[in-house]
């Protein structure tokens, strides 16, 4: 994979909340192919070897080439075996895990995004970055579809679970999916970036984004929209009456376990609800190149290793 940043100047110029326009060059058994995509940093970005995600990019205007954000609109693109057409993919450096182990594994255990349709979650490539005539070399990168509701949507649902403006003749708040990140990280850490209409629920939400519950096309059904999103977030607290699928957080509980991942359950934990029975699952599994594997004993199967170094900020709902 050869990403060229020559119209960047230097990774350090990539934001965590702003895609820059660069391109992107990758090479199959059907030779190589090169297309416009919008790149931005994912996480971590204090590590030397960056996390990165992009999202492929066409031309807004048929009489105007896409060389900018200004002049780019949303492509979808099928990258390698993933199967289908998706937007955004992340690139993950594993610099904390290099035998890229644990962030493949997570994916392909049971009750795993992909596993229901045998499709490999990631795959390694190499990753080159071209400044003009220079190329740097960036290592080996663990390669998979971002976590978006198109990824969920192609693999889980019977529905799209669009989130619809209130206008729309499609619009019923029941169709809806919803992802949610329950994260106690801080925004410091380039972390929790939480909507402010759920200030204070570590929460950050995946779908729908923070600014739709803001466009004026939401205005008329907003409080519909709040009021269901803050039912699933209650149930995150220990506190709503939602329904979960108790099987996927079952299979979520023992992968924890076995990978004794330093994020659970107080970070990186997604859930997503299902919009043709509205009932909330656990899942899609992220970010497990944490060591903290290492400092825990293998004396139960119970969360207290954890609550020794997260004190009161494990999940009410891990808890109950």
């Amino acid at each position: 994979v050869v990403i060229n940043l020559t119209d960047i100047g230097s990774v350090d110029a990539i934001h965590p909340s702003d895609k820059k326009f660069a391109t992107i060059k990758w090479g199959d058994k059907n030779g190589f192919h090169t297309s416009a995509i919008g790149i931005e940093l994912k996480g971590g970005i204090e590590l030397p070897k960056k996390n990165l995600a992009f999202e492929f990019w066409e031309s807004a205007e048929d009489d105007i080439p896409c060389t900018s954000p200004e002049t780019c609109e949303d492509d979808k693109v099928e990258l390698y075996n993933f199967d289908e057409k998706y937007e955004d993919y992340v690139l993950r450096s594993d610099y904390k895990e290099q035998t890229f182990i644990r962030d493949a594994l997570a994916p392909r255990l049971t009750g795993g995004i992909m596993q229901s349709k045998d499709i490999e979650p990631t795959i390694l490539v190499e990753v080159l970055f071209v400044f003009g005539e220079k190329y740097t070399y960036e290592g080996v990168y663990l390669l998979m579809p971002a976590i978006q509701r198109r990824l969920i949507e192609k693999m889980k649902w019977d529905s799209k679970g669009k989130a619809e403006y209130c206008d729309d003749e499609d619009y019923n708040i029941n169709n809806t999916g919803f992802i949610l990140e329950y994260t106690v990280d801080s925004a410091d850490s380039g972390g929790l970036k939480e909507c402010a209409v759920f200030k204070g629920q570590s929460v950050k939400m995946r779908y729908p984004k923070c600014s739709f519950y803001d466009e004026p096309e939401v205005a008329s059904c907003r409080k519909d929209y709040v009021s269901k999103t803050e039912h699933y977030i209650d149930k995150l607290h220990a506190s709503g009456d939602a329904v979960i699928d108790l099987e996927s957080f079952a299979n979520t509980y023992l992968l924890e376990m076995l990978m004794r991942d330093g994020d659970f359950p107080k970070d990186s934990q997604y859930f997503y609800v299902n919009p043709d029975n509205q009932i909330m699952f656990s899942g899609p599994r992220w970010d497990y190149d944490s060591r903290f594997w290492a400092t825990f004993d293998d004396n139960s199967w119970d969360i207290e290793p954890h609550k020794i170094y997260w004190q009161d900020t494990v999940m009410p709902l891990w808890k109950s």
